[in-house]
């Protein structure tokens, strides 16, 4: 690098200056934690989890049919989001030479 006095004040700057990586690209992963914490959270809200909903009188909600194609149905959706949201993340780094904007 030049001095102040050195520097040129006039005339066609032909160098770029050396910068760091953008300041913010290093915490990029925990915006994809908080994401997918979200993400998670929208598929409770939506699929009425944790709500327990037809007591009997004994105070049991349990229905085995309807309960085990119910949670099926469930986690199937969620690791097909899940593998989902893992090949958005991975692929760009797997194919470097495509465009995925």
């Amino acid at each position: 690098f030049l001095a102040a006095e050195e520097q040129p004040t006039a005339g066609l700057v032909t160098g770029s200056p050396q910068t760091a990586e953008s300041p913010g690209l290093e915490h990029v992963w925990k915006l994809n934690v908080v994401m997918a914490l979200i993400s998670c959270y929208v598929a409770m809200i939506l699929t009425n989890w944790g709500t327990v909903n037809g007591l009997d009188e004994n105070h049991n909600a349990a229905n085995p049919t309807v309960g085990r194609i119910n949670m099926a149905i469930l986690g199937v959706s969620q690791w097909m989001t899940i593998v989902l949201y893992s090949w958005t993340l991975i692929a760009p780094r797997l194919f470097p030479d495509r465009d995925f904007s």
